[in-house]
């Protein structure tokens, strides 16, 4: 009887010894690829970060200067007449505020469109989260109606969410390739889309009727004439202009240029 009780009791040690191990060594196995994706995960963000910094730096470096010169009074050539808004490129100016613009936007949509496929809460670099938040912030500004008041659908003053995403997308497509492999935003590929563009709302004073109602929505939405109608006729003044109804775009404008100064006081060179 003895020795059957000592059997049992050896065989009961050694199953309960061989279910600790395997439980262990399953614990120590999710701990070790939860730490090799993690690092995974660091080098992936720490990587897509170096690529895009130089880009997005020198874009928001761009719109800087072209928001100071604005501010400095320049903004009175953005009015114009809106219907040669396609053959007016001696109106250097406005369209280079607008390819400054886009410059600035089709890079943080690039940087996002790749770091969606990283998680990065679990990256531990305070510098690396600060970029994304920063890229986050510029479609922020650019894109959400409650910061500007009085401005929900279809709105005047912001772009809608997904359309200004197609925008971009579409805007920055000059070529088959990855983000990575494709060439920075060009004057060239600007005036390739000026050329096509839809301009659906063209007004040089902040009135007037639509445009070409046989242009269908999807080619207004890709096309780069809504951003040219948003620049057009820009300025201070117009949130508080008597008689007219009252316009906050320059307000929105001015947010996402002091978003960029703390960009490039983040991730400058200095």
């Amino acid at each position: 009887m003895s020795s059957l009780i000592t059997i049992l009791i050896s065989a009961g040690v050694s199953l309960v010894t061989a279910l600790v191990t395997f439980q262990t060594r399953v614990w120590g196995d999710t701990l070790l690829l939860r730490k090799q994706h993690e690092w995974d995960q660091r080098k992936k963000l720490t990587k897509l970060v170096g690529r895009y910094h130089a880009r997005l730096l020198e874009a928001a470096v761009d719109w800087d200067r072209r928001m100071s010169q604005a501010y400095a009074g320049e903004y009175r050539w953005l009015k114009f007449d809106g219907a040669d808004i396609h053959r007016s490129q001696d109106q250097y100016f406005f369209h280079s505020m607008v390819f400054r613009f886009l410059n600035l936007l089709i890079a943080a949509r690039s940087f996002e469109r790749e770091a969606v496929f990283i998680d990065a809460r679990i990256s531990d670099e305070q510098k690396e989260l600060d970029f994304l938040r920063f890229v986050k912030s510029f479609f922020w500004a650019t894109t959400n109606s409650d910061l500007t008041p009085r401005d929900d659908m279809p709105g005047r003053d912001h772009f809608a969410n997904d359309a200004f995403r197609a925008l971009l997308d579409h805007s920055a497509d000059s070529g088959s390739g990855t983000d990575d492999e494709r060439h920075p935003f060009t004057w060239t590929r600007y005036w390739e889309l000026v050329r096509d563009a839809v301009v659906p709302f063209p007004r040089s004073d902040g009135d007037g009727a639509g445009g070409d109602p046989s242009t269908s929505l999807v080619d207004q939405r890709r096309s780069i004439g809504v951003l040219l109608d948003f620049f057009l006729g820009m300025a201070p003044h117009e949130a508080r202009e008597p008689g007219k109804e009252p316009r906050r775009r320059w307000d929105r404008m001015v947010c996402l240029h002091l978003l960029t100064l703390g960009f490039i006081a983040s991730f400058g060179y200095d």
